[in-house]
């Protein structure tokens, strides 16, 4: 009999820790946006493209060294120069036949760009410009990835955050409800008001099974984001009012992108207006073929090439000019688009700042309205032991005191959420965030 009563004792025990594991071992935000961070599918598609403009670049690079090339060729020609001897004297006429049927040709050759207008520093320039954009496409991806887990996260808090005091209602309603029917049964009571408890605790359950369905959506959206089922700490409680971020215009990643965008149109324009100058190429190789020089002996041999050509396109119906220009044009609109992103950010981040501030105010407000409905609720439930409130009541105390914990909680969530949005507004890098 003992050793049931262990093994039962025993069992309870483990079951407990299995039900207090993951609560246990509840990851804090900062992990949870480091777990976004490496698994997001989104991030890893952009690091990929960010591989891609590397190598890009160097085989950009690599295109501007000498290029070593072989060639091996065979032609035949149906017709062939002669050269016809007359007869002179004792001497007899002769035709002699100059070139032949068939040529063959191999080589090394060496080919160099000695001038190309330029264009060649600027398709490197263009390629390192293209790794950089793509390293700021990445570095702005991130941050949204951290923000949206931030929000995701927060979500959860919350929604746990109006269970917990939906269910603190219900609570107080059902032990009213017990405290009632003992009453009734004495007689001290009447039924009807068993009644009117009773769907009070039915609107909090169905409250519950709706707050429940949030959770656990936040719950997904945040497991899409991580690619693991997060177990969500406690939401702590912010100090009151905390200094925003100082917005940083200069590191800003949405104009940080449209400058290089900027520089890269510039750099296509240079690239563009490469072909007003003239192209030199140098070239040396060694060939070996038959007849090679020599078409009288007709044998295979070995000889050397090597020489400069130059290619310039004098006229092309104003062609380049006018690619010219229309990059210029582009390049003033992103001027343009610049200034007006520019105006936007300092807008977005002044209007956080501001509700921030609100918010700092509406908690001082929300806090007096929660101490007070704890007192009126403390002075009904007094009354209605004594008979002298009624079940509504009781219900309608119950009822601001639970609206109000709840928006109490909510909006301790909500500020921390807009310091955060203010963080990401101000463009400081993500390890300077304060999360918690």
């Amino acid at each position: 009999m003992n050793d049931r009563i262990l093994m039962l004792i025993q069992y309870v025990t483990l079951s407990v820790w299995v039900m207090c594991l993951p609560y246990l071992y509840a990851q804090s935000l900062p992990e949870t946006m480091a777990l976004a961070l490496d698994y997001n599918p989104h991030l890893a598609a952009q690091r990929e493209a960010m591989k891609a403009a590397q190598l890009q670049e160097k085989s950009i690079v690599r295109h501007t060294l000498p290029k070593l090339e072989l060639d091996a060729g065979y032609r035949h020609i149906t017709e062939r120069a002669e050269l016809d001897f007359p007869a002179a004297g004792p001497i007899p006429g002769r035709t002699v036949q100059l070139g032949v049927y068939d040529s063959y040709e191999t080589g090394l050759t060496v080919n160099y760009a000695l001038f190309t207008g330029f264009a060649q520093s600027n398709q490197r320039k263009l390629g390192r410009q293209q790794v950089q954009l793509t390293r700021q496409q990445l570095i702005r991806l991130e941050k949204q990835i951290a923000f949206q887990t931030i929000v995701a996260y927060c979500k959860v808090q919350q929604y746990d955050l109006e269970i917990a005091a939906l269910n603190a209602s219900r609570d107080r309603s059902q032990l009213q409800l017990k405290r009632l029917k003992t009453m009734v049964d004495q007689g001290m009571a009447l039924a009807l008001d068993t009644l009117t408890l009773a769907l009070s605790r039915l609107s909090y359950d169905q409250k519950i099974i709706a707050a429940d369905a949030q959770y656990q959506t936040a719950r997904q959206e945040l497991a899409h984001l991580t690619g693991r089922n997060i177990q969500v700490s406690k939401a702590d409680i912010p100090p009151l009012e905390i200094d925003p971020a100082e917005l940083d215009i200069s590191i800003n990643d949405d104009l940080k992108m449209l400058g290089l965008q900027m520089e890269g149109l510039q750099t296509h324009k240079a690239l563009n207006e490469a072909t007003y100058y003239p192209r030199i190429v140098s070239y040396a190789g060694l060939k070996y073929g038959k007849p090679g020089v020599d078409f009288i002996r007709n044998e295979w041999m070995s000889y050397a090439v090597w020489g400069v050509a130059v290619n310039w396109n004098l006229f092309s119906w104003g062609g380049d000019r006018l690619k010219a220009q229309s990059q210029e044009v582009t390049v003033r609109q992103h001027q343009f688009q610049y200034q007006a992103v520019q105006d936007q950010i300092q807008t977005t981040y002044d209007h956080a700042v501001r509700e921030y501030r609100a918010m700092v105010e509406q908690l001082m407000v929300l806090k007096q309205a929660l101490e007070l409905a704890q007192t009126r609720m403390h002075i009904i439930d007094t009354q209605y032991r004594k008979g002298i409130s009624t079940a509504t009541d009781f219900n309608s105390a119950n009822l601001e005191l639970s609206e109000a914990e709840i928006n109490q909680k909510r909006q301790f969530i909500r500020m921390q959420l807009k310091l955060n949005e203010i963080d990401w507004l101000s463009g400081q890098p993500i390890n300077s965030w304060r999360v918690q």
